[in-house]
C-alpha cells in the first residue's frame, strides 16, 4: 500500500487470485488494472496484471489534482441563470467586456424573438453597450470560440457525469440578406439579389455580388442517451464563397466541418476518462451531395481514432 502525493492511498492485487472483494466496502475504488510492465522487471518481459484502488484521503481531491466536480444533465442551464452560469468568465480580453456578454445574452435570453431594442425594453443604456460590445476590431479577443469557451468547459462537466455521450452535428443558414451594409459575409445561395441589395443601389461591402448573403454556422450538441441536452461544446462559421464543391480541395470542403467535429470528438475523449463521446460522421437523412464527397478523409480519420480505441462512431 503506497500513499501518493496528491492525497490518495494506492493498493494493488494480483488478479489471478484476488477480486479485491475486501477493497469496495472500505470504500477503495477500483480505477483499473496494470500495464503489466514491472518496475524493476527487464525490459521487455510481462509481469502478472493487478487490480488498482485508490482511497482519496480529503474530500477536495478534485480541486487538488486540478479537476472540477461533474454538473448533471440539464444541471445550470435554466433561463434565469443560464447567461451568469454559461457565458460569466468568458476570456475576453477585458472584464467590463465579459459582464457585458453576460448582461446582454440574459437580456436576448429573456425575449429571444424581439429585436434587441425591443428586449431592452426602451433602456437605451443596454442597447448602446450591446452594439458596443459586438462592434470590435479583428485584433479583439472578442471572438466566438472565446464566448462560448465557458459554456464548452461546463459542458465538459456534464459529459463527465455521463457514461455515453452522443455528439449531433448539423448545420444551417443564417441569412443576412437584408442587410447588405454588413462586411465579413458570403453567399449562401445564388439566386437573384434581394429586395434591401437593389435598394442599396450597389452601394456597400457586399454589393458587388449577386445572391442571398449570409453565414454557415455549423454546430454540434451534445446529448446523453436519453436525449437530454449537455450543451454546444463547437460551433463553426464559415464565408461561403458560392464556388462549386467539386472544383476545390479537399481540405477546403464543406465535409471538412464535419471532419473538424470528428476530430474535435477525439480530443473530447482523451479529456473524458471514463465518457465514450459517439460522433456523428456523416450528414443527417437529407444531407446533399456535396455534403456526402470527400468523406473518405473524414472515414480515414475515423478508422485511426478507433484503432486508438478513444472513440465511436456512428453514421447517420
Amino acid at each position: 500500500m503506497e500513499c501518493l502525493w496528491f492525497g490518495f492511498v494506492e493498493t494493488f492485487c494480483a488478479a489471478r487470485r484476488h477480486a479485491g472483494t475486501s477493497f469496495r466496502p472500505a470504500n477503495f475504488t477500483h480505477i483499473g488494472d496494470s500495464a503489466r510492465r514491472g518496475r524493476f522487471a527487464p525490459r521487455g518481459q510481462c509481469v502478472p496484471h493487478k487490480h488498482i484502488f485508490v482511497y482519496p484521503l480529503c474530500t477536495d481531491w478534485r480541486s487538488v489534482l486540478g479537476t472540477v466536480e461533474p454538473l448533471g444533465a440539464g444541471e445550470g442551464l435554466g433561463l434565469d441563470v443560464f447567461a451568469a452560469n454559461e457565458l460569466g468568465g468568458a476570456p475576453l480580453g477585458d472584464l467590463r467586456l465579459s459582464k457585458r456578454l453576460v448582461r446582454t445574452a440574459a437580456m436576448q435570453a429573456a425575449a429571444p424573438s424581439a429585436s434587441i431594442p425591443g428586449a431592452a425594453q426602451g433602456n437605451r443604456a443596454l442597447v448602446k453597450g450591446h452594439y458596443r460590445f459586438i462592434d470590435q476590431p479583428s485584433t479583439s479577443a472578442v471572438t466566438p470560440e472565446n464566448i462560448l469557451h465557458p459554456h464548452r468547459e461546463r459542458t465538459l462537466r456534464r459529459m463527465q457525469d455521463e457514461p455515453v455521450v452522443l455528439r449531433l452535428q448539423d448545420g444551417t443558414d443564417l441569412n443576412f440578406a437584408e442587410h447588405p451594409g454588413c462586411s465579413g459575409l458570403g453567399l449562401i445561395a445564388k439566386r437573384q439579389a434581394s429586395t434591401a441589395q437593389r435598394k442599396a443601389g450597389g452601394k456597400g461591402p457586399s454589393a458587388d455580388r449577386q445572391g442571398t448573403l449570409g453565414l454557415h454556422m455549423h454546430s454540434t450538441l451534445a446529448v446523453n442517451t436519453e436525449g437530454i441536452p449537455l450543451g454546444v461544446p463547437q460551433i463553426q462559421f464559415e464565408e461561403p464563397d458560392g464556388k462549386p464543391q467539386g472544383r476545390k480541395p479537399l481540405a477546403e470542403r464543406k465535409t471538412m466541418r464535419w471532419v473538424r467535429g470528428v476530430r474535435e470528438c477525439g480530443r473530447l475523449a482523451a479529456r473524458l476518462a471514463g465518457t465514450l463521446p459517439v460522433s456523428q460522421t456523416r450528414p443527417p437523412p437529407g444531407g446533399t451531395a456535396e455534403d456526402l464527397g470527400g468523406m473518405d478523409l473524414s472515414d480515414a480519420y475515423v478508422r485511426r481514432l478507433r484503432a486508438q480505441r478513444s472513440l465511436r462512431t456512428v453514421s447517420g
